[in-house]
């Protein structure tokens, strides 16, 4: 991705115990109640006493948000029978999710072959970019496993994308009356799904508002740049391969 690159939302997280900072233990249903922390929704979009939730109301929250999307999966061959083809997809996203909630990430949506999350409201504005980047270390780690197993089965592989970006946000539900939804919308957001888009297999792209956050903490070089729109500045991007950690956290 080296010189100029042009061009370029229900939640669920583990919630935390009021007044402590810490986290509440998992519950064995994992899914529906995991709502609670970023957003205080139930997690599917309605108030926990089950009325419907409110249109026009949004709040401005700094998120870092992460996109991680399958590269080439229209590829797939269309011979492949749409039972293995769902196989294949929740396999991968429960994986996903499984690594996004181990780093106390919200998620947005599943949506075919993307994942959306955002980390935020939680702790300080470094700590919710680092524990992104953790989520995104992990994730790739675990693609890399799911795709050995893949490759013994004669089944075809994952390449896996990250992209990540911190700044402003905002969250509310949106929607039509019959359905509405937590999401996060704004510039953050799309530049988080431009990165991701020009990731290539088993790379994580961060804006360099994500980067200055976490630099100390992680092993990244520049890679370039993207620009969103003309009247706008070039921004930053930065691949990262690895977490500095007690045990070093790396993608294979």
């Amino acid at each position: 991705m080296a010189g100029n690159m042009e061009g370029m939302s229900q939640m669920q997280c583990p919630g935390k115990r009021e007044g402590t900072g810490q986290s509440a233990p998992p519950k064995a249903d994992s899914g529906r109640d995991r709502g609670a922390g970023l957003y205080g929704t139930s997690g599917h979009g309605a108030a926990p006493d089950g009325t419907e939730p409110p249109a026009g109301i949004g709040a401005g929250l700094t998120a870092t948000v992460m996109f991680c999307g399958i590269e080439g999966f229209s590829r797939i061959p269309d011979d492949f029978s749409p039972d293995l083809l769902m196989l294949l997809l929740n396999e991968h996203h429960a994986a996903m999710t499984s690594a996004l909630f181990e780093h106390e990430g919200a998620l947005d949506q599943c949506r075919g072959d993307e994942l959306i999350a955002v980390f935020g409201g939680m702790s300080s504005m470094e700590e919710d970019a680092l524990r992104c980047v953790r989520a995104a270390v992990t994730m790739a780690a675990r693609n890399h496993e799911l795709n050995a197993l893949r490759r013994k089965k004669g089944l075809p592989v994952f390449g896996l994308g990250l992209g990540i970006c911190t700044g402003e946000v905002v969250v509310g539900h949106i929607g039509a009356s019959a359905f509405r939804k937590m999401t996060v919308v704004g510039e953050t957001v799309a530049v988080a799904r431009r990165l991701c888009s020009l990731a290539m297999p088993g790379q994580i792209l961060a804006a360099e508002a994500t980067y200055r956050l976490v630099a100390s903490r992680v092993r990244g070089k520049a890679a370039g740049s993207l620009t969103r729109r003309p009247d706008t500045n070039p921004i930053k991007a930065y691949a990262i391969d690895g977490v500095l950690e007690e045990k070093m956290l790396v993608c294979r």
